[in-house]
């Protein structure tokens, strides 16, 4: 497996590339990601993350060839998104809405 190519610009939580081989886990992966959910469920997030692109890009090459439109690259947030739903993850509440219910009980 070949290192990440830092020289690419990449917005974040997406790839804008089509060498595969860059695709490796170690590249979707950041120390935000395992402060917030721990560093097992951030490698774990990383490995998804890479998959789903990996498959991306093997689609999209096919498509390319018959000249359909390609596919959006994969992000960090689709997958904790469906991690989530899956309940893998449990599900964010906001802080203001907890705020509010504790207002309307006030007044």
């Amino acid at each position: 497996m070949r290192g990440v190519n830092r020289s690419r610009s990449v917005r974040r939580g997406t790839v804008r590339q089509t060498d595969v081989e860059d695709l490796t886990m170690k590249y979707f992966f950041s120390s935000d990601l395992a402060w917030r959910y721990g560093y097992g469920m951030a490698v774990y997030i990383a490995a998804q993350t890479s998959d789903l692109q990996r498959g991306i890009e093997a689609t999209n090459a096919q498509r390319k060839r018959v000249g359909r439109r390609l596919l959006e690259d994969a992000t960090v947030e689709e997958i904790i998104s469906s991690l989530r739903t899956r309940g893998i993850l449990p599900v964010e509440t906001s802080t203001r809405s907890a705020d509010l219910s504790d207002a309307d009980t006030i007044g």
